[in-house]
């Protein structure tokens, strides 16, 4: 089959999320819903080697990065990973809808904001200047993201802060208060009790493991 591929613009790094299964497996498991599946996977007659690569939206690359940090003990990541390759499989392998991400505007916005936290995580949030970066009026901006998201756009700047934390503390490169204030405290109590709300565990015991 041919792959189709996305290019990003200028010099941005590309980076791949490979997800694979069995025929045997997709059936089991979506049979009933093989209508909605992408037409390289409807008839469950996969090739051995098929892929249709695309650029993913936020929304899915959030997704794919929660692969990265289970939120639960380890002796429960199997029934973890196991609901989660359900869900990737319902995100990647579906057929996108009508008014997809790339032509709804509130979607639109919302990514760009998101990407505006990412961009910019270090930084203290300037509702102003996301919302000029967006395109609309900051107290509309702030209802529509947490609407849509659930977060107001300060929690989502702390959420986008704090797995960045998690990464380094786990990864052994930083110490705790090195990882604060590369992230964008000033304050290791305030990192603490922002970490806490996040991974329901202080950082000094993440580190540990």
């Amino acid at each position: 089959e041919t792959v189709h591929a996305s290019r990003l613009a200028g010099d941005r790094r590309h980076r791949f999320v490979i997800i694979s299964a069995t025929a045997a497996w997709l059936e089991a498991n979506f049979s009933e819903s093989a209508a909605a599946l992408h037409p390289l996977l409807r008839n469950m007659e996969v090739p051995q080697h098929t892929g249709l690569l695309r650029s993913m939206s936020l929304a899915e690359r959030d997704l794919c990065e929660s692969l990265l940090q289970p939120p639960v003990q380890r002796v429960l990541r199997p029934a973890w990973f196991r609901g989660k390759a359900l869900e990737c499989f319902a995100v990647f392998g579906g057929l996108p809808k009508s008014a997809g991400p790339d032509h709804d505007p509130v979607r639109q916005r919302i990514d760009s904001a998101t990407q505006w936290l990412r961009d910019h995580f270090r930084q203290d949030l300037d509702l102003l200047m996301v919302a000029k970066h967006v395109g609309c009026a900051p107290h509309y901006l702030s209802r529509l993201f947490k609407q849509h998201t659930g977060k107001t756009l300060s929690q989502k700047l702390r959420e986008i802060r704090i797995d960045r934390a998690a990464t380094l503390l786990r990864q052994g490169s930083y110490n705790v208060t090195e990882a604060a204030f590369e992230v964008g405290y000033n304050s290791l109590s305030h990192f603490t009790k922002a970490f806490v709300a996040e991974k329901s565990v202080r950082p000094s015991d993440w580190r540990a493991g």
